[in-house]
């Protein structure tokens, strides 16, 4: 390249897909000072549209030093700052159904890790937002994307809610949690399909708790029947007369009165199957009720 009136034989390379660009001069006239020069160089530039990030210092320095068949970089663009894709922290997580250790470092396989329970309101997962980056400019003036982000969604399965700044997801009702595909729901009832053995482990939830197969012999189901009454002391008691399938329709049956309904309030059931009883699960079969 050349500019025939000045007398200036250059040759120009682009770097780093247009951020730098380098000039080699072939030639550099006696006459004229090095100040006209460097601006008759820049304004070459200008025409071919190398508009930002000139270093006219550098230019200038070509010119004084008489700098020939060496690459000079003269100017530089603002490269983009990449970004960052978002992120989703779980901070309750469904069960893993691994045993537990003891205090004397054994592994009851007995308990298992089969519960993650939660109250309404709860946080499940917290986002952290996409940043986008910052684009950039080449020497040509002209804006350089910063690489792509993704974007992240919460697991919101059934029972959840995400707030309206996308940021949080909450347990939208008592329960806990369960992995439904890449979704997370929030589930009331605690159903077992099969038996409680040591597949499942010991079943302890503050829930309702429904277990379609035999609680095996040595294992327990824990729960909490949220339609007890105030009396809990005297259920206690009828529980131990009369039998606790007995008490439950008796408690379900006031529960549901205009008059001790209201009264109504949360007592423990624990159902306790030891060796020996007949295997289908029956409430009958089980022998420990506790206010």
């Amino acid at each position: 390249m050349s500019s025939p009136a000045s007398g200036l034989q250059f040759n120009i390379r682009l770097i780093d897909g247009g951020l730098t660009v380098g000039i080699t001069m072939s030639s550099i006239p006696e006459v004229g000072s090095p100040e006209g020069l460097a601006g008759v160089l820049i304004d070459e530039l200008k025409k071919r549209n190398i508009v930002f990030g000139l270093d006219e210092e550098a230019i200038l320095g070509i010119m004084r030093q008489r700098t020939l068949d060496e690459e000079v970089e003269i100017a530089h663009g603002v490269p983009p700052r990449s970004g960052s894709d978002a992120e989703v922290e779980l901070l309750l997580l469904p069960p893993s159904f691994t045993a537990q250790a003891g205090e004397d470092g054994r592994v009851d396989y007995k308990n298992l890790e089969n519960v993650s329970q939660v109250k309404a309101g709860d946080l499940v997962s917290r986002k952290t937002p996409a940043d986008p980056g910052e684009p950039g400019v080449n020497v040509f003036g002209k804006p350089i994307r910063p690489p792509a982000v993704r974007d992240a969604k919460h697991p919101a399965g059934r029972n959840t809610v995400v707030s309206e700044d996308h940021l949080e997801m909450q347990a939208a009702t008592d329960g806990f949690l369960r992995w439904n595909d890449d979704k997370i729901d929030v589930v009331e009832l605690y159903a077992v399909k099969g038996d409680v053995d040591l597949r499942t482990g010991n079943v302890r939830y503050d829930k309702d708790v429904e277990v379609l197969g035999d609680v095996t012999a040595g294992f327990e189901v824990l729960a909490v029947e949220k339609t007890g009454l105030a009396f809990g002391t005297l259920l206690g008691a009828l529980g131990w007369l009369f039998g606790v399938p007995r008490v439950w329709a008796l408690d379900l049956w006031l529960s549901r009165t205009r008059l001790l309904g209201p009264e109504a309030h949360d007592f423990t059931i624990v159902c306790r199957k030891p060796a020996g009883f007949p295997l289908k699960p029956i409430a009958m079969n089980y022998t420990v009720f506790v206010p």
